[in-house]
């Protein structure tokens, strides 16, 4: 397929010059697309979340293993070390892996690098790869303390120096609710993990330091624990495949416990059940209780979860790890039966899941499935979702006016049935669309860019026309005028080739404005879309776009768009598509989006 073709259109500057403002996107074919495998190119900082995860299952092997989890106090599973240190050399070559493919990335693509830095949800994991360094310093350490010091220090600073810039910045950009992610709380994360792991390495000499990690990570931690909690219940991420984020949310309590315990409590001041442990006993079990909640949902409730795996289910790997290590510390403190069953069960369910996960990723590597790109849309890909249904609906319409010519003398009810709704569909999709270019999309667009849709401005005029001429003809086979339909043929031809060029125009121009129009003014436009149109419309339109779409993820994406805009009329969307769809399209539509059940279908849940 053809390489993507940087356009140009100088709009701003009143001679011509090109300027570093213009209005510029790159014109991507559909085949490009569908081919873009690259390990460099599209490798990402989430992915570090796998060395992260596996590191972190590499720290709690070894804790499993410790003679002692606490000096003075209780042991581990007594398991063989062994285990540990194949999972460390697995996070290892997977750690290696990432930063040779990301170091490519920033040598070859830095404007990339740049975006995502910049990014309030994938600029979270940039601290990741320092991180995992520090877990894995621990996992060597019996074997050569001076080598995981090193490794220790040359990494935990970074870390905490990542963590205090991310912050900072959070105290001086503009963000909006939209922007708020459980991706945050990894910012205290790498604070919490250097401080238990540091006292772990020298406890007389680093304790001290580590409680300034401690503590910048505890205050850290419960503002940003507030605001991804406000986030998950009053502002819902729309993208499903950020919502395994939300196990972040096991992982910094548990991370709390373990490192309370190391930076701030004596042996001496742990026996049991003391006030002293207080503030272990809480975030520990807390983590217990915020994980069987996540837990149950998955379970319960699986279509709020992405249907097909990718990377972003990575995000559950380290959680699941520091729960067990906080549970193992815990069997350590208060040794008993029920806390070691626990802790035991914890630990596989940890081995479990990122065997699944390691095993899933193999898989999606070889089918290349993770080093392409990301599917990028928002409340203004419902224009273009609009578009495609029209194109896929052109096509049908054509053969059932061939099907009107052929019949000759002979009249077939059921076919003109089905071309008349076939053509009253196209029509009333093309006037509704035209209505809202005029009224909506292109005085907002003009807005950024003045005179950048004025090359559409004569097309609404010529394919009104074209379709009053389709019209005629249409008519008459309707009523079994056979040379009617073979007149029809090659009017529907031209209008046919005007529709797909105007639509690819505006495809084109919707691809760049992507980038200038932040979330807040799509929704403006979606939501001024909604109120342009007549309801009677809408509850045509709606069902005909979501029946011509190819795919049921772009039939969720289509309906999603508009909820995402209007989240008060979801079960009006409902109301609209449940009496129209086919019955199987209806029950995948409902199990990927369930807000938009209406009263009376199974699954309604009252909207208050």
């Amino acid at each position: 397929p053809p390489p993507p073709l940087r356009c140009r259109v100088a709009l701003l500057s009143g001679d011509g010059r090109p300027l570093t403002v213009d209005y510029c996107y790159k014109a991507k074919s559909a085949a490009w697309v569908a081919s873009d495998f690259d390990a460099v190119r599209h490798v990402r900082s989430v992915h570090a979340t796998v060395p992260f995860g596996l590191a972190g299952l590499a720290v709690t092997w070894h804790t499993a293993a410790a003679s002692e989890v606490l000096p003075g106090y209780g042991n581990g599973l007594d398991v063989s070390p062994g285990v540990g240190i194949a999972v460390g050399l697995l996070a290892l070559v997977a750690w290696v892996a990432w930063l040779a493919l990301y170091g490519a990335k920033v040598y070859l693509y830095p404007r990339k690098v740049r975006k995502e830095w910049s990014h309030p949800v994938s600029g979270c994991f940039f601290a990741l790869p320092l991180v995992t360094l520090v877990l894995l310093a621990l996992v060597v350490s019996p074997y050569s303390l001076t080598l995981a010091k090193v490794a220790f220090w040359a990494a935990a600073p970074l870390s905490l120096a990542l963590s205090m810039l991310k912050v900072g910045e959070f105290l001086f950009r503009r963000f909006e609710w939209e922007h708020v992610s459980p991706a945050w709380i990894l910012h205290p994360v790498p604070s919490f993990l250097s401080a238990s792991i540091g006292v772990q390495l020298d406890r007389v000499n680093y304790r001290a330091a580590m409680q300034y990690w401690f503590a910048f990570a505890l205050l850290s931690l419960v503002v940003l624990t507030w605001l991804a909690f406000y986030k998950a219940l009053l502002h819902r991420s729309e993208y499903v495949n950020q919502r395994a984020l939300l196990t972040v949310l096991v992982a910094a309590p548990s991370l709390l416990s373990s490192a309370y315990v190391q930076c701030w409590l004596e042996p001496a001041l742990i026996p049991g059940e003391t006030n002293e442990a207080f503030v272990f006993t809480i975030s520990t079990y807390y983590a217990v209780a915020i994980g069987l909640s996540l837990l149950s949902t998955a379970v319960l409730q699986p279509q709020l979860l992405p249907r097909k795996f990718n990377m972003s289910f990575w995000a559950a790997g380290f959680p699941s790890a520091s729960l067990a290590t906080a549970l193992l510390l815990n069997y350590g403190i208060r040794p008993g039966g029920v806390s070691l069953g626990i802790a035991a069960a914890a630990l596989a369910a940890a081995c479990a899941l990122q065997s699944v996960l390691c095993l899933q990723t193999a898989a999606a590597v070889l089918r290349r499935g993770v080093f392409v790109p990301e599917p990028k849309w928002a409340p203004l890909s419902l224009l273009r979702l609009q578009h495609d249904a029209l194109r896929a609906a052109l096509p049908r319409l054509m053969l059932l006016v061939r099907s009107a010519a052929a019949m000759g003398s002979s009249k077939d009810a059921v076919l003109c049935e089905e071309l008349e709704h076939a053509w009253r569909c196209i029509r009333l999709a093309q006037e509704q669309m035209c209505k809202q270019e005029r009224q909506v999309v292109f005085p907002m667009f003009d807005a950024h860019f003045p005179q950048l849709t004025s090359k559409f401005g004569s097309a609404h005029e010529d394919l009104q026309q074209a379709v009053e001429d389709v019209d005629s003809f249409v008519r008459l086979a309707v009523d079994g005028d056979a040379k009617a339909a073979e007149r029809c043929v090659p009017h529907l031809d031209l209008l046919m080739d005007a529709l797909i060029d105007h639509v690819a125009g505006q495809d084109a121009t919707l691809t760049g404005m992507r980038k200038y129009m932040c979330l807040e003014l799509q929704k403006q436009l979606v939501r001024s879309c909604w109120e342009v149109m007549p309801s009677s419309a809408w509850s045509e339109l709606l069902p005909w776009t979501v029946e011509h779409l190819g795919t049921s993820e772009l039939r969720a994406r289509a309906v999603h768009c508009l909820v995402w805009a209007l989240p008060e009329r979801a079960q009006h969307f409902g109301m609209m598509l449940a009496p129209r769809l086919d019955a199987v399209v209806w029950r995948r539509l409902a199990q990927q989006l369930p807000e938009v059940v209406p009263r009376g279908e199974p699954g309604w849940r009252r909207y208050y």
